[in-house]
């Protein structure tokens, strides 16, 4: 219960009351009413920063995700040059162990002997050995890989799409296929071939069912279909790509396209 004077005071400020209204217990129930709405704001406004929290939360691991997007591909980037620097190495490893192992050619000797064509004849010089080429056929698995991407890389779009051809004939289950097939795709697109593109990219998603390339074909897919003037395939791929592959880089630059074709009236 509280003191009678800080609740006449209380009484005095809600104006004029009725008699009843003055009654202690009266006052007790509103103050308690009043207490009661206070906490329940209290609660709606913690609710509220609780969700902007989650949100908060969500957003920053969007942008890690993207920050470890970027250094997965500095790694790369710098696994490609040292593979590439090795093999480099070991090509000009080669051909110094093929010039060392050559016979040399033997000096000549003045024939003093009597010469007789009629038996003997001219005898030819032997000619030098040819420097040991190996075939592309005789590629391993990386460096046929490494070779067809450094042409992806280095802009050489139609040797790359050879190339990735070639390495997934050759290597249908190897541990670079899903990343051939994309990279099929991309380099079909890139020559504006866009049915060969789509089928790579489709072939990506049926094929490799658990490739972390799947959420970038689904978005390749949606500029492919925009190239083709099919707006309405490319806008049901990006929100296939903001649905299934949500909070993450992919997923903002859907949502980026999208606004472009809203902006074009789509």
């Amino acid at each position: 219960m509280r003191p009678l004077p800080i609740v006449l005071c209380l009484s005095a400020l809600i104006g004029n009351v009725s008699a009843a209204e003055l009654d202690p217990e009266m006052v007790e129930a509103r103050l308690l009413r009043l207490e009661r709405l206070t906490n329940a704001q209290n609660l709606l406004e913690q609710e509220a920063q609780r969700t902007q929290l989650q949100r908060d939360i969500q957003a920053l691991r969007g942008e890690s995700e993207v920050l470890n997007h970027k250094i997965e591909l500095l790694k790369k980037q710098a696994q490609d040059n040292y593979l590439d620097v090795d093999q480099r190495l070991r090509q000009t490893q080669n051909q110094m162990n093929a010039l060392s192992t050559a016979p040399s050619t033997p000096p000549s000797v003045p024939n003093t002997a009597p010469q007789n064509t009629l038996l003997l004849g001219n005898v030819p010089t032997p000619p030098m050995p040819e420097p040991a080429v190996v075939p592309a056929n005789n590629l391993s698995e990386e460096q046929s890989y490494q070779q067809a991407f450094k042409a992806v890389q280095e802009g050489h779009y139609e040797q790359a799409s050879t190339a990735l051809e070639q390495y997934l004939q050759a290597f249908p289950k190897g541990s670079h296929s899903d990343n051939a097939q994309y990279w099929l795709g991309e380099a079909y697109y890139a020559q504006k071939k866009y049915n060969p593109a789509l089928a790579s990219f489709n072939a990506l998603l049926d094929k490799y069912p658990d490739s972390g390339k799947r959420s970038s074909a689904l978005l390749k897919m949606g500029s492919v279909y925009y190239e083709m003037k099919d707006k309405t395939a490319a806008r049901a791929i990006w929100e296939r790509v903001r649905t299934e592959y949500p909070n993450t880089a992919t997923a903002r630059l859907a949502g980026e396209r999208l606004q472009k074709l809203r902006g074009e009236g789509q």
